[in-house]
């Protein structure tokens, strides 16, 4: 159950979270429609760079779920990857799959203390969850003494496999792979144990909010993702901002905890990359960027450069 694809999918659940607190508004725009024929850009895209005198620091946004038709990516994305002699990731993707991580996960997400799923939820939510989890063909028996957290990132991860969303088409997931087979030098900015750390931290209230949240938007997340993708491919932050940041105003705690706190920790280490020498390409979830406390706003309060390409 916990191979490399679910696990790559709780990596990107700060995104996935976003299409279930955001959905309402998506609803109210209509879908924007590629033209036919030949494939076209937009002049800008999610993708930043800061300059100094002896380094280049590239930030792109990444989108960790995409569907196939979502390639090939922006040239832009491309030459900044060319150029970068380092790809700096939020964590490292393969011991995704190691058995030690795999019993980690485990270890976080079920409870030890007597606890089940219906005794948190209650009946009628276990109930309503029970019926929408047959529907992607998973039966929450199954899940019955695992944490909310973990069954929400469940659902939702496999409904937006169902609509043809794969981390394997994920932005930071395509580029890793190419480092890798280039032997370009990879680095993190953290690891995948704090990352389940911080889903495990979501209070109880939290937590069975996130159930609610899910539930209730479960058959429009094809749309709202569609409209965080658009935003995406055109470096928009401020549809971005309105898009995911504000659809966290109702939920602080987890707006604090998976972006605020792990935005304000990358900086340092950020600016480490561009006190060095050479050409390094980050690469960080897409809502990490915009908002007053995103990362390229703190980068420009701390008194650096940041201009998109």
């Amino acid at each position: 159950m916990f191979g490399n694809k679910v696990v790559h999918i709780l990596l990107a659940f700060l995104l996935v979270a976003a299409c279930a607190f955001a959905t309402a508004a998506a609803q109210e725009e209509s879908k924007t429609e590629a033209a036919p024929g030949e494939q076209q850009f937009p002049e800008s895209t999610s993708l930043w760079k800061v300059e100094t005198d002896t380094s280049i620091v590239y930030l792109m946004g990444s989108i960790h779920l995409l569907k196939e038709t979502d390639f090939p990516l922006h040239p832009k994305l491309m030459e900044a990857f060319d150029r970068a002699g380092t790809l700096i990731l939020e964590a490292e993707l393969d011991s995704a799959g190691t058995p030690g991580f795999q019993q980690y996960v485990l270890a976080k997400a079920v409870y030890d203390s007597g606890k089940t799923l219906q005794t948190e939820l209650g009946d009628s939510v276990y109930s309503l969850l029970k019926t929408e989890m047959l529907t992607l063909g998973l039966a929450l028996d199954q899940m019955k003494q695992f944490e909310p957290w973990m069954v929400s990132l469940t659902f939702l991860g496999l409904k937006l496999q169902q609509l043809g969303f794969d981390p394997d088409f994920g932005v930071d997931k395509y580029f890793y792979e190419q480092a890798k087979a280039q032997g370009k030098t990879i680095g993190t900015l953290e690891t995948l144990e704090y990352q389940i750390d911080v889903f495990d931290s979501f209070s109880p209230s939290s937590q069975r909010a996130m159930v609610l949240q899910t539930l209730a938007q479960a058959n429009n997340i094809e749309k709202a993702l569609d409209k965080i993708v658009l935003h995406w491919k055109t470096g928009d932050l401020e549809g971005l901002d309105a898009t995911i940041n504000k659809s966290f105003e109702g939920f602080p705690e987890i707006r604090d905890l998976l972006l605020t706190k792990r935005n304000h920790s990358w900086i340092p280490k950020i600016e480490a990359y561009i006190g060095s020498r050479g050409t390094h390409l980050i690469i960080m979830g897409v809502a990490h960027m915009s908002g007053e406390e995103g990362v390229l706003a703190l980068l420009r309060r701390a008194g650096y450069g940041v201009r998109q390409m």
